[in-house]
């Protein structure tokens, strides 16, 4: 992968996690509203309207980065809501334990697939903007690095597999 491939696919990291979370603070904001929580639900929308507001920031950026590294046209933003990076977390640590607790990346995306297909939307399974990826495979890529930063994942794996830790095990039986 080249330095700016290496680039972009940040940028497209953090374009899909903004993009995630602003949906989830939308999902948040109306079940507040609806249990008539006016307060919480307040706060969710000022949440959301900042997220927002970097999310456009961060747009305009990857635009000006996409000219200067000289790439080609993006693809378009999803069609439809795409499933927010939390639900991955189950789903992704459940594949590795399902998979003997260690699998390379390939077989444990599959089994993500799997796991998901009930919640996944169209608009998952379109590519990311730069027609690299599918966004929920980008999805549970992203919760792959968080569950590492976590400690629920081996950070020492070698490159390609993912490894449950007794702490992501431990985690999986608390919440799943």
């Amino acid at each position: 992968m080249s330095e700016n491939d290496e680039i972009h696919a940040a940028q497209e990291m953090l374009l899909e996690a903004l993009r995630a979370h602003a949906q989830e603070l939308r999902e948040t904001g109306g079940e507040a509203l609806k249990a008539g929580q006016l307060d919480a639900a307040e706060e969710i929308v000022a949440r959301a309207k900042a997220i927002q507001a970097i999310l456009e920031e961060q747009q305009a950026l990857a635009e000006r980065l996409r000219k200067v590294l000289g790439q080609e046209e993006p693809v378009p933003p999803a069609s439809g809501p795409t499933t927010p990076h939390s639900r991955y977390r189950i789903p992704v640590l459940q594949a590795v334990v399902d998979l003997g607790g260690r699998a390379e990346t390939a077989a444990a995306l599959e089994r993500v697939h799997v796991l998901m297909a009930d919640v996944l939307t169209p608009a998952d399974h379109e590519p990311v903007p730069s027609g690299r990826r599918i966004r929920w495979k980008s999805g549970a890529a992203w919760m792959r690095f968080r569950l590492v930063k976590e400690g629920l994942l081996a950070a020492d794996s070698p490159y390609g597999l993912w490894e449950i830790t007794e702490a992501g095990r431990r985690w999986l039986e608390e919440y799943d």
